[in-house]
């Protein structure tokens, strides 16, 4: 049974853009999961997890990459119905709707086979950076097919030795004529061996420039010649071909680079935030399916004369549980809503790919306790969701990484050199927040607990800015920060007028945990001088 359905997703849509679309959504909502549940059974899916893609050499030798068939038709089917093209304007073929409605459309997708999804995640943001960052020639010339999905997209950066740091991108293009020649490795490329298009990196200035020494290119896969160097074994998500390519001095005509020279580092992040908010959404498909089977199950399982469910150990379980969910739904809401006014940054997009994907391993492990020992046994669903989890907090930067932008974002505002001037903003949205809240008591001292975090955050922020070394603390920051918009989203939808009993119970309840974090992580902040020393300690053992 769905117990977060599509009606419920609807209602928080309708929370954060009003009611402007949301029968659109809905309308929409209920033809992909008609589709996805003729295509996508479950069977289908867990046949796919089973069998993976397949790595072959063709009779020249080469290898080569097959998606999974049945993989291969959903996708085509959901192409079919123009899901790729979603956010596009209706001039250039497509829907002409918010980023919200493509995030919701990958949940979905995500709750019946998260291999599907990821083609969203990497095809959406190869043809964002072509939309964003192409000339009106290389537009013309791709998008297009990849609107229709009649062609398949990724985008393919990472390297041996450049993951989260895309400065040290060894990966060279050398300006031959009229042309470029790449040469080079490339490492965990979503689809990199069996896309037909690739937005790749490669550096055409000396290593000292870093990031500012890194171009983008568009490469053809098979007519360019990319080599497919092998495939990873992963622990999930077996659909998604991961792999590792090989750029054997490629020459591929000049004009197509993907923006201008040495500002490769602005594509790459143009469409970070679409990957973030994008693996939130995946995360919010994989905790659905989870919570469906551990609700289910709970009921059906007896011990002791009754239902599991009945157990308060089982009910907390599934409470918190819920409480994520709703979190995650609300973050991608608020996150999409915020760029649709053009009040997007990048604080907000590493919140909810933090939140999303780590809270998920907490749910995960909680739906496999409420099975007991049948949750690692692989016939039950939640053995695979707790898989398909783990990769969630590494693609698309890291739980580190997130947390260092987090926390720079909020220091660098603070002395005056961020992308906005957070303080200022976080006051603006409590004032909106406590101005929603007027008249219910219950919610008003919500809004007041929420607004003395906030506070206390930024007094964190003011501490953490006077020290020498700021890096041990990124994560307090960041956990603080990111405790501050659960609560500030969910008590956003519990002051809706129609809301219901569920929502502002979780309001509450994610108001006591963000002052439990509010205390914990101030405290070790304060409480700095010994963990230090113990880090110091390991880190001397360990090298």
């Amino acid at each position: 049974m769905q117990y977060f359905d599509i009606s419920r997703t609807v209602r928080t849509f309708r929370c954060h853009f009003g009611g402007e679309q949301a029968d659109v959504l809905e309308e929409l909502l209920l033809s992909v999961r008609r589709c996805l549940e003729r295509t996508m059974p479950r069977e289908v899916s867990r046949r796919i997890d089973r069998e993976g893609s397949t790595l072959a050499r063709g009779d020249d030798g080469a290898l080569a990459v097959q998606r999974h068939p049945d993989l291969e038709a959903a996708r085509r089917e959901l192409a079919a119905m123009g899901l790729f093209s979603i956010f596009l304007p209706e001039e250039e073929g497509g829907f002409g709707l918010p980023l919200c409605v493509y995030y919701l459309v990958v949940q979905l997708v995500s709750y019946h086979d998260t291999s599907l999804a990821l083609v969203f995640l990497v095809h959406g943001n190869a043809m964002y950076a072509i939309r964003r960052y192409g000339t009106d020639e290389q537009r013309a010339r791709y998008l297009p097919a990849l609107a229709t999905g009649e062609q398949l997209a990724t985008v393919s950066f990472t390297e041996p030795t450049a993951g989260s740091d895309p400065g040290s991108i060894r990966t060279r293009a050398t300006r031959d004529g009229d042309a470029w020649v790449l040469s080079g490795e490339k490492l965990f490329i979503t689809h990199g061996g069996d896309a037909d298009l690739l937005i790749t990196t490669a550096r055409t200035g000396p290593p000292e420039l870093g990031i500012d020494g890194v171009s983008t290119f568009i490469l053809l896969r098979e007519p360019d010649g990319v080599e497919v160097l092998g495939l990873e074994d992963k622990t999930g998500l077996a659909g998604s071909p991961t792999a590792a390519l090989g750029y054997p001095d490629l020459r591929i005509p000049a004009d197509r680079m993907l923006g201008s020279e040495g500002r490769g580092g602005a594509v790459m992040f143009a469409g970070v935030g679409m990957t973030r908010v994008n693996i939130g959404a995946q995360a919010l498909g994989i905790a659905r399916r989870a919570f469906d089977a551990a609700a289910d199950f709970a009921q059906e399982r007896q011990q002791g004369g009754a239902a599991i469910v009945e157990h308060d150990a089982i009910q907390q379980r599934l409470a918190h549980m819920a409480l994520i969910i709703s979190a995650m739904e609300n973050l991608i809401c608020h996150d999409s809503w915020l760029e649709h006014r053009g009040d997007w940054h990048v604080r907000e997009m590493s919140v909810t790919k933090y939140y999303a994907s780590e809270a998920l391993q907490e749910l995960t492990q909680r739906a496999i306790n409420v099975f007991g020992g049948y949750g690692v046994c692989k016939e039950y669903e939640v053995e695979r969701c707790r898989r398909e989890a783990v990769a969630l907090p590494l693609y698309g930067g890291t739980s580190e990484i997130q947390w260092y932008i987090i926390a720079r974002e909020l220091l660098d505002s603070l002395a005056g050199q961020g992308h906005a001037d957070y303080r200022a903003r976080d006051a603006a949205r409590q004032a909106e927040l406590t101005r929603r809240c007027a008249g219910d008591a219950t919610l008003e001292d919500l809004a007041s607990r929420v607004g003395r975090a906030q506070e206390q955050l930024w007094q964190a922020v003011e501490l953490v800015i006077t020290m020498d070394d700021a890096e041990p603390y990124h994560r307090h920051l960041a956990d603080l920060d990111t405790a501050l918009a659960v609560a500030r989203v969910l008590l956003w939808q519990a002051s809706e007028a129609d809301t219901g009993e569920l929502e502002r119970h979780l309001a509450a309840w994610s108001a006591d945990l963000l002052e439990d974090r509010a205390a914990i992580s101030c405290q070790r902040i304060v409480q700095r001088q010994g963990r230090a020393e113990a880090k110091a300690a390991v880190h001397r053992l360990v090298t």
